[in-house]
């Protein structure tokens, strides 16, 4: 029987592709999470509260109520703490960002959309061999 050509040369090599495209992504995903300082999938505030940065400045931030602000060094400490507070914060809201906007899609395609793609180009090998045979 004649074996019918399904995908054309250019699709053929872009299937081949599919597998190096899944791991570069997976590979990315997994080092982009690795330079979080929050804890990945909480919400900003949670994070937030979890980040060294926002320990620093609680620890600035009482210091100062020790010494008073009626010192340098505790208007200092107060100030500083103020900062890293802030900091802390712009860094819990990007990594929420960078989540949402960069990991969700990479863990999308990795976890979901590739996958599906290979088990339909399976499921299509097998249609067209079943409609070979049928013919031959």
């Amino acid at each position: 029987a004649e074996k019918t050509e399904v995908l054309s040369e250019d699709l053929l090599q872009i299937e081949r592709r599919l597998d190096t495209v899944r791991s570069v992504c997976h590979i990315a995903q997994k080092r982009l999470i690795a330079c979080f300082q929050g804890q990945h999938s909480t919400d900003p505030d949670k994070r937030h509260k979890k980040l060294p940065l926002t320990a620093l400045a609680q620890t600035m931030q009482e210091g100062s109520v020790q010494l008073s602000d009626e010192t340098l060094l505790g208007k200092m400490l107060d100030t500083c703490g103020d900062a890293e507070n802030r900091l802390a914060m712009e860094l819990s809201q990007h990594e929420v960002q960078i989540e949402r906007e960069v990991l969700d899609p990479l863990c999308l395609l990795t976890e979901t959309e590739i996958p599906n793609i290979q088990k339909q180009r399976k499921q299509l090998a097998k249609l067209v061999l079943d409609w070979d045979s049928a013919r031959g």
